[in-house]
Parts: structure tokens; C-alpha cells; sequence
């Protein structure tokens, strides 16, 4: 049997991630490396995201994926088999200017298959409508900043998330901080939205950082 697949959401072999990779020294809580059975230190994928090509509609990264990195020359060579620790979907500056995210054919982006996720940040991606988190228990970080298309975030099932950054979403709905329970919660910071404008934090029990501007 064939899987049936969604017309809207564009499958990820068909697709070229560009964008680069940095593998840097896991560290626990503590501040001491982290290290493999075999005495090597543990590694974990940082990953930036500067445009998605022959993509359009909704895009589902699945839980490890080739990074096309692309030179100021266009010479491109691929990391194979990122399992990613961070994803940071932004455009990318070269002499001030900014470039990628020139496919505004993508409008949603699906993470929920990258289980290893701890962070995510967006940053200036105006055609995309969507970003679909949920499932990511795992994810302790999310930064928001001038998606002005924005219109919908699943974080449903993010049991870990600690941090909480919003900045320019005019259109997206806020989660209900005062009826949903957010144990875990301890920075929220919510800017550049008139509608909301104060917070009833009984849901909040961990919170020790709240930014309304």
C-alpha cells in the first residue's frame, strides 16, 4: 500500500535544505562535557536554516536530513544526516544584506518528527503561516521575531518548554496562559501585540521572567 500524502505538504526527499551546521560540545547541567561511550565528547547539530528549495505548501522535516551549504561563490557541498539539537530558520546577512528565504511558496513548516529538538527560533520569515511543534517534549526554547504571516502554532505536547519568546505575530492566536497549565514555564515575553496587555499567572507556577511590551 502507498502512503496517502496531503497535496499541501511537499515531501522531504524532494526537497534541498540550505543552510549550515555547527556540531558543538554537549554540556549537562552542571557545565561538564558530555561524553560517548567510546570516550568521545558528545555532539550536538546546531542548525541554520537560510531557505528551503523545490518546496511549496507545508514542509515536514523529518528527524535527520541533509544540509546543502552554499558558498558566496555557489559552490555547495551537504552534511549528511543532521540529527538536529537547534534549528534557527532565518535569513542569512552577507555584506549587511539579507539573503535565503526566497521560496515564498512555503508557507508552513512541521518540526514534529525532529524528536531531539531543544530549541527553535524564527526570525523573519514573512510567507509562512504555520509552524507545527507539537510532540516536541524535548523542546525547551522558542523565539519568535517578525513572522507577520504567522497565523498558527501548534506547541501541544511541548512538556518541556521553559522559554517563550514572541515578538511581531499580529496574527497569530496566543496560547490561553491562564487556562492551560504551563509547569515548566519560566520566561515569556510577549511584545509588539496590543491585544495583550496583562496576564493572570495561576497557571504559571515556575515563572520568574514576564516581558508585556
Amino acid at each position: 500500500l502507498v502512503p496517502a500524502v496531503s497535496p499541501d505538504v511537499a515531501l522531504a526527499s524532494e526537497v534541498k535544505y540550505i543552510g549550515e551546521v555547527a556540531n558543538l560540545i554537549s554540556y549537562d547541567e552542571n557545565g561538564f562535557p558530555i561524553y560517548n561511550e567510546d570516550g568521545t565528547p558528545k555532539r550536538d547539530a546546531y542548525v541554520s536554516l537560510y531557505d528551503i528549495e523545490n518546496a511549496s505548501g507545508t514542509v515536514q522535516l523529518p528527524s535527520s536530513f541533509d544540509v546543502t551549504v552554499r558558498d558566496g561563490s555557489g559552490q555547495e557541498s551537504v552534511v549528511e544526516n543532521v540529527v538536529p539539537y537547534e534549528i534557527d530558520l532565518k535569513k542569512k546577512y552577507e555584506s549587511g544584506s539579507p539573503v535565503g528565504w526566497s521560496n515564498t511558496q512555503v508557507t508552513g513548516i512541521d518540526l514534529s518528527q525532529c524528536s531531539t529538538l531543544s530549541r527553535v527560533s524564527c526570525d523573519e520569515l514573512p510567507a509562512v503561516e504555520s509552524l507545527d511543534l507539537h510532540g516536541l517534549d524535548q523542546l525547551q526554547r522558542l523565539t519568535i521575531y517578525s513572522c507577520a504571516s504567522l497565523a498558527s502554532l501548534d506547541v501541544s505536547g511541548c512538556s518541556s518548554l521553559s522559554e517563550y519568546f514572541l515578538t511581531g505575530t499580529e496574527h497569530l492566536d496566543l496560547p490561553d496562559f491562564e487556562q492551560e497549565p504551563w509547569p515548566n514555564l519560566t520566561k515569556l515575553s510577549i511584545s509588539k501585540r496590543g491585544d495583550f496587555t496583562s496576564l493572570e499567572g495561576s497557571q504559571l507556577p515556575n515563572l520568574t521572567y514576564l516581558s508585556i511590551s
